[in-house]
C-alpha cells in the first residue's frame, strides 16, 4: 500500500483491560499508513498507559464507563472521514498485505458494505488447515447449502461475519446506521450484517485473505462470578432476545425469551448437580437476562451503565 492511500482506511480497536494483548496488535500496524483509533472502555489495568507511552501516534479515546462494543466503535466511526474502516479486536492480527488486498476487493464494487478475511486460529496455517476450513464453509457449517454463505465467484456473500476483523464501507453505514447501541455486548456483528442484507448490500467473506484471531482474549481473562454473570446476562439472555426482535419482531422475541428462561433455568440446575460453578453462574446470568428482556428492560440502565 502506498503513502498516497494513507487516508483510505481507519482502524478502530476497542479495549477493556487489554494490556496483556494490545501491544502486539498495535505493533503489527503501521500508524503512518492508517489512522488508528483505540477506544478504551474504562479499563482498570494498564491499557491506557501502555497505549499512550508506547504508541503515541495512535488516537486514544477514553470512555468514562464500559459502554460495550457497539457504542465504543461508534465513537470513532462518527469521527473518521476515511472511505473505509476496519473494526479490529485487540486479540486479532492482520498483515498489511492482507489489508491492501481486502481494500482492493472493496474498491471494485460499491455494493459491498462489509467484508472480512477468513479468521484462523494459527498464525502460520498449512494448506491442509485451509482446505478443511473451506470444506466446512462449502458445507455451510450445518451441512446444508445457502444457510450462511452464497458463493459469488471466488468469494462468499455471508449472512454472518465476525466483528473481530471487519472491514466497513463507512458511507453506507453513515446512511443506514452504525452498530446498534441498544446492545452492550454479543451479536452486534450478527445485527449489522442482517441490517446490511435487508438494505440489499453485499457482505463478503474473502477466503483467500486470512487474519489470525486468538478468540476469547479481547480483555483480561477473569473467571470471577460477577464477570461470568454479566457475560451470561447478555450472551445467553438479553442480547439473544434482542437479536430475535430485530430479525422477527417483538412477539417472536418475547416467545424466545420465555424459551430461554426455561432453558437457562434447567441448565443452572444441571450445572449445580454437576458442581460446575462457572457454567451455573453463566446460565444464571442468562436466565435473568432473558427474564429482564421479557419484562421490557434495556441492556443499559438510565445512566448508561450495562446491566448484569
Amino acid at each position: 500500500m502506498s503513502k498516497a492511500n494513507v487516508k483510505e482506511l481507519s482502524i478502530i480497536i476497542v479495549t477493556y483491560n487489554s494490556a496483556k494483548i494490545i501491544a502486539e496488535s498495535l505493533a503489527n500496524l503501521d500508524a503512518e499508513l492508517y489512522d488508528i483509533y483505540v477506544i478504551d472502555n474504562a479499563s482498570i489495568d494498564e491499557t491506557v498507559e501502555l497505549v499512550t507511552q508506547k504508541f503515541p501516534k495512535v488516537k486514544l479515546i477514553n470512555s468514562d464507563k464500559n459502554s460495550g462494543f457497539a457504542r465504543a466503535n461508534n465513537l470513532a466511526l462518527r469521527q473518521i472521514n476515511t472511505e473505509f474502516a476496519l473494526v479490529l479486536n485487540p486479540d486479532a492480527l492482520i498483515a498489511e498485505k492482507t489489508i491492501a488486498e481486502m481494500l482492493q476487493i472493496l474498491k471494485k464494487d460499491r455494493d459491498i458494505a462489509l467484508a472480512a478475511p477468513l479468521l484462523v486460529s494459527e498464525q502460520k496455517v498449512s494448506k491442509q488447515y485451509l482446505e478443511k476450513r473451506l470444506e466446512k464453509i462449502n458445507k455451510d457449517f450445518l451441512g446444508k447449502q445457502q444457510i450462511y454463505f452464497e458463493k459469488l465467484g471466488t468469494h462468499y456473500n455471508a449472512k454472518f461475519l465476525s466483528g473481530a476483523v471487519l472491514f466497513m464501507r463507512r458511507e453506507i453505514f453513515a446512511n443506514i446506521g452504525f452498530f446498534d447501541e441498544h446492545i452492550f455486548m454479543f451479536y452486534e456483528d450478527n445485527e449489522i450484517v442482517q441490517r446490511s442484507l435487508k438494505h440489499k448490500y453485499k457482505n463478503l467473506l474473502i477466503t483467500e485473505c486470512q487474519a489470525y484471531h486468538k478468540a476469547g482474549n479481547s480483555s483480561q481473562n477473569n473467571q470471577k462470578n460477577t464477570n461470568l454473570y454479566k457475560k451470561g446476562w447478555h450472551l445467553k439472555g438479553w442480547s439473544k432476545c434482542y437479536l430475535e426482535e430485530k430479525k422477527s419482531g417483538l412477539f417472536q422475541a418475547k416467545i424466545k425469551s420465555i424459551s430461554l428462561c426455561s432453558l437457562c433455568f434447567a441448565k443452572v440446575i444441571l450445572q449445580c448437580l454437576r458442581l460446575n460453578r462457572v457454567r451455573a453462574v453463566l446460565y444464571a446470568g442468562g436466565l435473568v437476562g432473558a427474564l429482564s428482556y421479557l419484562l421490557g428492560m434495556a441492556a443499559f440502565d438510565k445512566n448508561g451503565y450495562p446491566r448484569g
